[in-house]
């Protein structure tokens, strides 16, 4: 794994861009390759992607429409009016330029002074590579419509999970346990991005009938400052004894912990 360099930016602005006026219609790029698609330090975009950044005030058809102008095949995302993600399929020329998915595939970066993030997610469709903006920890999760952890999500079948999911999804059933699980945002100060999954489970009591419960799991690297933000932002939004959260953290070296938070519904 590549070292991460961290700042601490829990509770921070996300590093959005202020409003702009809609820039002219841009010129086509030409058979975009690794080299106008993925920048030139590990986890930034292209020159393809001039004049659209992570954090601009833009909608989705806007967003939608300067890809398909530019001739770039990759999808945005738009939350809350910004640019939140851009997406796109990995390539064999993107596994061979130095700054893309590089020498291990199952990879993340973070660039501190652009407040982003790059990674790598596998899913039934392919391999894509997914940059994201972190976000501060109150948008990071709440009890209001639209965090980044959807505690509403945990309430809802997953075939509807995966309708309101607008990122790129993956889907399993192992042992009993169907889920739905994504890439998002990062948390302000997190060295990975956010994976989210909706966890289904069925069970049986005493009478053998089948009892099915849900949880949102959330994954994340991070240091050990980000887990104890964590643990207090969970104490505002539920109090200290909550029955059904479980937050828990392991070493993963270079001063980075795994990061998981388990709240069942």
């Amino acid at each position: 794994m590549r070292s991460i360099l961290l700042v601490a930016m829990v509770g921070c602005d996300a590093g959005l861009v202020a409003p702009s006026a809609a820039p002219p219609p841009p010129p086509v790029v030409r058979d975009a390759g690794a080299k106008t698609l993925l920048g030139n330090e590990p986890g930034t975009l292209g020159p393809a992607f001039d004049g659209l950044a992570l954090g601009q005030a833009i909608d989705q058809q806007a967003a939608t429409a300067w890809l398909k102008q530019r001739g770039i095949e990759a999808f945005a995302y738009v939350r809350d009016g910004h640019l939140a993600s851009i997406n796109l399929r990995i390539t064999s020329e993107m596994k061979q330029w130095p700054h893309s998915a590089g020498e291990d595939l199952d990879s993340y970066w973070f660039v501190p002074a652009l407040h982003q993030h790059a990674t790598e997610v596998v899913t039934e469709q392919g391999e894509f590579l997914q940059f994201d903006l972190e976000v501060p920890i109150d948008r990071w999760i709440g009890k209001t419509a639209g965090p980044i952890v959807p505690l509403d999500l945990g309430a809802k079948p997953l075939d509807q999970v995966e309708n309101a999911v607008h990122l790129v999804t993956h889907s399993n059933y192992v042992d009993g346990r169907a889920h739905v699980r994504w890439t998002d945002s990062a948390l302000a100060g997190a060295a990975s991005a956010t994976e989210i999954i909706v966890r289904e489970v069925h069970t049986y009591d005493r009478d053998r009938d089948t009892v099915q419960s849900r949880d949102v799991h959330v994954e994340l690297e991070a240091s050990h400052e980000v887990y104890v933000a964590i643990d207090h932002r969970l104490v505002e939004l539920f109090g200290r004894s909550h029955p059904k959260q479980r937050l828990e953290h392991t070493p993963a070296g270079a001063g980075i912990e795994h990061i998981e938070l388990t709240i069942e519904r």
